[in-house]
């Protein structure tokens, strides 16, 4: 079983895949971790602006579908949860590998409040910036950019995270009863 996760910046997506996670007894991998630690192990700033330009340069220089490829070696081929893919041709990638596709959503300010509140170093703090960073995952015309509004049409499901954490836990498993039929 894949479970590919995505959406925008403070909706979710690593509380939800943590969930899964722990639901599925299933390992967990972050296309944005794994940028950071490449980032890192370069001796870059693995800040949060770099990842989405970095990520695009791997996927031209290297394939359309090199982090994800990375990922599935993290998960040594076996079932897993994936999430921080922001790249339409890596979600017709996880299509065709047969993953169940979430994307989840949250309003503008309830995702700001997240992003300040989580102990990530290199989060956009200011709203202005968030909005910024909407804009840069939300349209590429790159066909190995991010673009966030191509890819939700292509999600097996759309989850609005505008509640509390049991809201979203309880959203996810009527999802998990349509991944275990």
């Amino acid at each position: 079983m894949i479970i590919a996760i995505t959406g925008p910046a403070g909706a979710g997506k690593d509380t939800a895949a943590a969930y899964l996670e722990k639901k599925f007894g299933i390992p967990h991998i972050s296309g944005g971790d794994i940028l950071r630690e490449m980032l890192t192990s370069l001796g870059l700033e693995p800040r949060k602006a770099a990842l989405g330009p970095f990520g695009t340069f791997l996927r031209t220089q290297y394939g359309a579908d090199i982090i994800i490829k990375m990922g599935i070696a993290k998960a040594k081929g076996g079932s897993f949860v994936a999430n921080g893919f922001r790249s339409p041709a890596e979600a017709t990638l996880f299509k065709e590998s047969g993953a169940f596709i979430i994307y989840i959503d949250a309003p503008e300010g309830e995702r700001h409040e997240r992003i300040g509140a989580r102990a990530r170093g290199d989060d956009v703090k200011e709203i202005h910036l968030l909005r910024a960073l909407d804009d840069q995952e939300r349209g590429s015309q790159s066909p190995v950019g991010e673009n966030l509004e191509d890819i939700r049409p292509m999600a097996d499901v759309v989850i609005v995270n505008d509640g509390s954490l049991e809201d979203l836990y309880e959203k996810l498993d009527n999802v998990s009863d349509q991944l275990e039929k």
